[in-house]
Parts: structure tokens; C-alpha cells; sequence
């Protein structure tokens, strides 16, 4: 089943085995091509590979699949942030906070690099100031520098 081949998949990244795991990830794939979690495992493998544009085809079809998943705009959005990308980061990286009931912290904390690169100060303060508040340990490294 699709949910075997995904196990499979994690367990042979968390032991190393990176080759075998993109096999299983896209064997998880081919036995349901709606499997959001498969995309993303797959994408987020293929950016430990340095294979970013790959990576982010995935986080593009799990989105097609599901619009409502946070997570694949979270890392797509971190993908455009690398590349200087800051608007379509900042667009996904809002779609994944409306997404994700309660979102976590660190999607905060990436919205105000977003925010900050794009010079939006009061913004980028609100968010990384939130973003400390929740206890990610970053934002809290990083406050006094954006929100001076």
C-alpha cells in the first residue's frame, strides 16, 4: 500500500539510506498519486540532496491535491525564500499560517524574514516578536536585529 511504501520511505531516510528512500517515496506515489505526505517526504528528500527545484515540483503537486495542506506551502515558501524569491515566499508562507490551525512558531519566525527582506519593519517585528513569544529560540536570537 501506499502508507507501507511512505514508512518505508522515512525509515530508510532516518537511516541513511537516501536512495532507497526517493525509490520508496515514489513507489508510495505510484500506489496513490493523492498521497500528500509522500510529495512532501519526497520533496523535503530531494532538498537534502541539494535537488531544490525537484523538491519543489513536489511541494507543487501536493498542493494541487490538497490546497488546504500547510505544509507543502510552508516548504515551498522556505524554497522561494532561499532563492530571494520574498513576495511568492511571503505569499505561501501567509496561505500556510490560514492553513495550520494554531501554526507553529517557526512558520512565524520565516514570515518575517519574508517581511524583513521586503522591508515591511512593523510587520516583520510583529511576527518575529511572536515567534519569540511561542519559544522558538531563533526569533528570540534574531528580535533585537529586526525590530529596532
Amino acid at each position: 500500500s501506499s502508507e507501507t511504501w511512505l514508512n518505508k520511505g522515512l525509515c530508510e531516510r532516518e537511516t541513511g539510506n537516501l536512495s532507497a528512500a526517493k525509490s520508496s517515496f515514489g513507489k508510495a506515489i505510484l500506489y496513490d498519486h493523492k498521497n500528500v505526505r509522500a510529495y512532501v517526504e519526497r520533496a523535503l528528500l530531494y532538498e537534502q540532496l541539494g535537488k531544490t527545484q525537484s523538491g519543489k515540483i513536489d511541494f507543487t503537486k501536493a498542493i494541487a491535491i490538497n490546497p488546504k495542506s500547510a505544509l507543502p506551502y510552508f516548504h515551498r515558501g522556505r524554497y522561494y525564500l532561499e532563492k530571494g524569491e520574498y513576495q511568492s515566499a511571503l505569499e505561501d508562507l501567509n496561505k500556510a499560517i490560514k492553513n495550520q490551525k494554531n501554526a507553529p512558531a517557526e512558520y512565524y519566525y520565516w514570515r518575517a524574514i519574508c517581511y524583513y527582506n521586503l522591508k515591511k519593519d512593523t510587520k516583520a517585528c510583529q511576527d518575529m516578536t511572536k515567534a519569540s513569544d511561542m519559544g522558538y529560540k531563533q526569533a528570540t536570537e534574531d528580535k533585537d536585529k529586526v525590530c529596532r
